[in-house]
């Protein structure tokens, strides 16, 4: 079938139509090239925005779905048009009895809001949950607890936050459980603390391998040390944002599915919207944390601000 590659006399016929026919061979060029350009675009556009949904939404149930009220855009029995209907709590049951295949109904208020705590505040984004997100989306956890259902029956004032809301309104290893915070001249008694958006930084010692044996081959592709196929749920559980490795792809290799090339990138990247970063140096803060036994530090580590874009180098920056 493919004999007629390997006949010299369409190689030699093929040369002489393009050498005759220079401005057409020009012009496919330009227009094959321009061709893949778009697509190569087109693909990293949508890929750059399914890994930014993943992100910011990568923490809840895969089969979840958003309801929220807008203006409406008819008159509707009287109403006018433009109207902005509110979702309450008797809706709950009209919309799970006429719905199918509903498990959880979880209704949710949030709102921009100053933080007080003595002489310190800031603005944060307030959420008003139940209990019952906890099946839908699991929280990290450093201290405390989350909301329960006697919080809810006896209109507790409680309040579960975040290691950032901990870090810009108490000190340093103060204990934030049982402390009071004001929302809207109101306080709330602190039930719970908890952590999201780590960065994993994995210092192999491949990179400082080959870099002392003046040899590259196989460093890209090749046989390499890294994460398994199961530390993704491990990541999912613990809500990493990143993790970065001194290998050329981060996970083990020779893959550990033998018919799927890079399996743990299947699920990290576009499931759990996980970013990744690789072929790092990581030497001399792999000393440094092993010198003064402290592995953590803030990790800043900006792109190259290209739109669209799925991947560019960076200028990471380590502070301890």
């Amino acid at each position: 079938m493919f004999r007629f590659l390997f006949d010299f006399d369409t190689w030699q016929e093929l040369s002489e139509s393009l050498t005759k026919n220079k401005i057409r061979t020009i012009i496919t060029m330009i227009g094959v090239w321009w061709g893949i350009l778009l697509l190569i675009a087109l693909l990293g556009s949508a890929r750059g925005i399914e890994n930014k949904f993943n992100v910011e939404f990568g923490d809840y149930a895969t089969n979840s779905v958003f309801i929220w009220g807008q203006a409406t855009s008819m008159p509707f029995k009287g109403y006018q048009e433009g109207r902005a209907p509110r979702l309450k709590f008797s809706h709950l049951d009209k919309i799970k009895n006429n719905t199918e295949g509903i498990k959880f109904l979880v209704p949710r208020n949030s709102r921009q809001s100053q933080v007080v705590r003595g002489i310190l505040s800031a603005g944060f984004g307030i959420i008003g949950d139940l209990p019952l997100l906890d099946l839908i989306q699991k929280k990290n956890l450093t201290s405390g607890r989350f909301i329960n259902q006697n919080d809810i029956e006896q209109t507790k004032k409680v309040a579960v936050i975040s290691t950032d809301a901990y870090e810009q309104l108490f000190e340093k290893d103060e204990v934030a459980i049982g402390e009071y915070i004001e929302l809207d001249d109101i306080s709330y008694k602190v039930i719970g603390v908890f952590k999201q958006g780590d960065f994993v930084i994995v210092r192999t010692g491949q990179m400082e391998q080959r870099l002392d044996d003046g040899e590259w081959g196989g460093y890209a592709g090749g046989d390499a040390p890294g994460l398994a196929f199961e530390t993704a749920e491990w990541a999912f559980d613990n809500e990493i944002s990143a993790v970065c490795t001194d290998t050329w792809g981060c996970e083990v290799r020779p893959n550990e599915i033998a018919d799927a090339f890079q399996p743990w990138h299947w699920v990290v990247i576009p499931k759990m919207g996980l970013t990744l970063g690789e072929i790092f140096y990581l030497k001399d803060i792999g000393e440094d944390c092993a010198a003064d036994g402290v592995y953590e530090f803030l990790f800043c580590a900006p792109p190259l601000p290209i739109t669209g874009a799925v991947g560019s180098p960076i200028n990471p920056i380590v502070l301890k």
